[in-house]
Order: structure tokens, then sequence, then C-alpha cells
């Protein structure tokens, strides 16, 4: 038999990071799906995708640094 350990439950998705932030945004009909801006989409028919942002201006900003030295 094998145990597990559960330390903390923890989300990062395209609709903010952790439980509480993606939820609210969940249930405010919020939408995690936008524009590819970060590279070239002109080869490719979709235009849109669910993404983790790193764009700080953005309202689903994920800031690694808060959780990675």
């Amino acid at each position: 038999m094998r145990r597990v350990v559960i330390t903390g439950i923890g989300l990062i998705t395209p609709l903010g990071d952790g439980v509480d932030v993606s939820w609210g945004n969940l249930v405010s009909s919020k939408s995690g799906i936008k524009s590819i801006n970060h590279f070239d989409v002109s080869d490719i028919p979709c235009k849109i995708a669910g993404f983790i942002d790193h764009d700080q201006n953005s309202d689903f900003y994920f800031d690694a640094l808060k959780y990675i030295e």
C-alpha cells in the first residue's frame, strides 16, 4: 500500500491562481479564453486559447515569484 500526504490545495488556471480566485472568476462567468498574443498565430487557424497569463496588465496575471524563489 502506498501512502499519500496532501499538504495543500492550489490551482493555477486560465481564470487565475488559487482556489478562491479561480472559483470566484468561474462563478462570475468570466472566461479564461483569450487571444493568443505572445507568439505569431498568423499561420494557425485558431487564434484563441486558455493559457496561464504572464502579462502584468491582465486580470488573470500569474506571478510565479510569489511561489518560487
